[in-house]
């Protein structure tokens, strides 16, 4: 029968669209499954749920791994809004693979602290799962909506020792400059809605938040002032999250501040999620505005990489310097990006591998970072490092 025929392959596409997404639905399971197990095991057990949350996601680690050979290559689903990509997949075990870094982390770190972890815990994974959604966004909303998910979660851990001063003052001031970089975001968001949506225009999108239609638009008017003027908006609100001038007054500030298992976090998961969105967004949809994009990208490279390697020349807390050492490393990877214009295949694996050697790095010094302070976390003055390698 058609009509049997019909629903069966209407339920097929569901399922696929599911599955494509099923790395996501297992990380959140977990993170609900932590609260349960927060709330029915006895006081003595409780100490074992930061295994379960370590555990679970080494399980999806190696089950997002051994399902790439199920995954249909540049298939989009939920209408659009995701596409399956080989990159996708890639940061998407990057991210993984971030998280289970911090969880060990912050094993370290709560050992000497008087907050309940479990929420952390939750969180982290929560953001986790967001993360590996905004890489695969194909669509403005999706990736907005991704966006804000993984901001709102570090908002809570940037802040989560309630009795750091310190702690408090740093999730106030990313919660301040990210509301200003998200609104930044979505003005450039609304202004390429409204010149790709106008019927007027040559190549005009009947779904203008579409990456692949709006990438059509901006070809057939690569002039237009205001789809250019929403662009660098977009360029600028992403720009924010990894801390590229003029964009990265609030790195050293927060980086102090917040706990040292969410330092690592948003030096590492919080900045390959920006490049990764920013490789999306001018390969695949403001490639056609290169004219626009490789001189304000340039520029925005250079700045950030004088201005990094400078200020860290004054630091005098380990923390702070990580930040501004970030700043620089942006600057570094932006190069990247804007070699990607030409030499897209060799710049953007370049952009992936630099990324990955970071994320190494990095939680090399945040491991050793985590071991050797004491009960203050944000109290890491180079000083206090004198004479570890005795």
């Amino acid at each position: 029968m058609p009509s049997e025929a019909i629903h069966s392959a209407a339920r097929a596409a569901a399922s696929n669209e599911w599955l494509a997404i099923f790395p996501e639905l297992l990380l959140g399971c977990l993170a609900i499954a932590l609260l349960v197990c927060d709330l029915v095991l006895p006081e003595k057990d409780r100490r074992q749920i930061p295994l379960v949350a370590i555990v679970g996601q080494v399980a999806v680690l190696v089950g997002t791994i051994f399902n790439y050979g199920a995954l249909q290559l540049y298939e989009t689903s939920f209408g659009g809004l995701l596409v399956a990509t080989a990159d996708g997949l890639f940061m998407r075990v990057f991210f993984l693979l971030c998280s289970i870094l911090v969880c060990l982390l912050a094993t370290i770190t709560f050992a000497r602290r008087p907050e309940h972890p479990v929420e952390f815990y939750h969180i982290v994974l929560v953001v986790t799962a967001a993360l590996m959604l905004l890489v695969q966004s194909n669509h403005f909303v999706m990736l907005f909506v991704a966006l804000e998910t993984v901001t709102v979660g570090f908002y809570i851990l940037v802040g989560y020792f309630r009795t750091s001063a310190l702690s408090l003052e740093a999730g106030l001031k990313y919660l301040i400059m990210g509301a200003l970089s998200s609104s930044i975001l979505l003005f450039g968001i609304v202004l390429l809605y409204g010149a790709a949506g106008n019927r007027a225009l040559p190549g005009s999108a009947a779904e203008p938040m579409n990456f692949d239609q709006l990438r059509v638009f901006l070809a057939a008017n690569p002039d237009n002032f205001l789809a250019n003027l929403g662009a660098i908006f977009v360029l600028a609100g992403v720009a924010f999250k990894i801390g590229a001038v003029p964009f990265q007054i609030w790195v050293p500030d927060v980086y102090q501040g917040a706990p040292t298992p969410v330092t690592a976090f948003l030096a590492v998961a919080s900045k390959a999620a920006g490049f990764a969105v920013l490789l999306i967004l001018t390969l695949q949809v403001f490639n056609p505005l290169q004219e626009v994009m490789i001189p304000v990208l340039s520029v925005m490279a250079a700045a950030t990489i004088i201005f990094g390697n400078l200020a860290a020349l004054t630091a005098h807390n380990v923390k702070r310097l990580m930040g501004l050492s970030g700043v620089s490393h942006a600057g570094y990877l932006l190069v990247g990006v804007v070699a990607a214009f030409n030499r897209e295949a060799l710049a953007v694996g370049a952009v992936y591998f630099y990324l990955l050697v970071y994320l190494l790095a990095s939680f090399a010094v945040f491991a050793v970072m985590a071991h050797v302070s004491g009960g203050d976390d944000a109290d890491q003055n180079i000083g206090h490092y004198a004479g570890l390698a005795k």
